[in-house]
């Protein structure tokens, strides 16, 4: 089964990393609240559409990819 929680989280990190970009600067690229970006990279709380939407935006990826696509990476 598909953890999409799980998965969002982790990509969310990995894809963010991946770009170069802090938690900070997506804040500001993609309008979502720093501590809401927080609380998703460590799996505290579901992504809404509100905020998926703009997060994936900003990192050039789809909703899709970000919650569906298995994430292998460590989540330190």
């Amino acid at each position: 089964m598909i953890d999409i929680k799980e998965n969002f989280a982790c990509n969310l990190k990995r894809i963010r990393l991946e770009k170069g970009l802090t938690q900070k600067r997506l804040c500001e690229l993609s309008g979502v609240p720093l501590r809401t970006i927080q609380d998703l990279e460590a799996g505290k709380n579901s992504a809404t559409i509100s905020t998926a939407i703009p997060l994936a935006q900003a990192l050039e990826t789809s909703v899709e990819c970000m919650g569906l696509t298995r994430c292998s990476v460590s989540k330190d």
